[in-house]
């Protein structure tokens, strides 16, 4: 029926708006971490060379965390879970592309790394069950609230981001 295919439809949409949510907020990591001179100049892997390698990157490894995290809390999913997501995509892309070392070993560290990333520096990341994955530093019982808070202050890092890289660092 058209209502089934509608909302087949949006639930896509969505899906592929969570994707682009993810990306933009990996992608604008990398640009933080190059204004903060923290984005490696030499010896930069890339997944085409060595996925795994590519994958545990410090650098990625915090790009990855901040764009499953914000995934995380526009959907309010469970951080883990949209780890566990995210690794099941890599997983069929890396069977599709006949990728060598693309098995459960590789897909396991780059787990840990993320989760161990996330206790240390997003410590209301929540695990499948959605507790916090530090409880002892995490200020609130859950994930933060979506709402306008959360929108103003993305917008307001966002808008400090633009303004480093363009130079503008007194504007807000």
């Amino acid at each position: 029926s058209k209502e089934i295919v509608k909302r087949d439809i949006v639930k896509n949409l969505q899906k592929i708006y969570m994707s682009l949510i993810d990306v933009a907020a990996h992608e604008l990591e990398h640009q933080t971490q190059d204004a903060e001179g923290r984005w490696p100049r030499e010896g930069f892997i890339t997944g085409s060379e060595d996925l795994e390698a590519y994958l545990l990157q410090p650098h990625e490894v915090e790009a990855f965390s901040r764009g499953f995290y914000t995934v995380a809390v526009k959907t309010g999913t469970p951080f883990e879970a949209i780890v566990e997501e995210a690794i099941a995509i890599k997983r069929i892309m890396c069977n599709n592309n006949e990728m060598p070392n693309c098995g459960d070993e590789m897909f396991a560290k780059f787990k840990i790394a993320i989760l161990d990333y996330a206790k240390k520096q997003l410590p209301c990341a929540q695990d499948k069950e959605g507790r916090p994955l530090n409880p002892t530093a995490c200020k609130k019982p859950s994930a933060p609230a979506k709402g306008k808070a959360d929108t103003e202050a993305v917008k307001g890092k966002i808008t400090s981001l633009l303004n480093r890289i363009l130079g503008r660092a007194g504007e807000q």
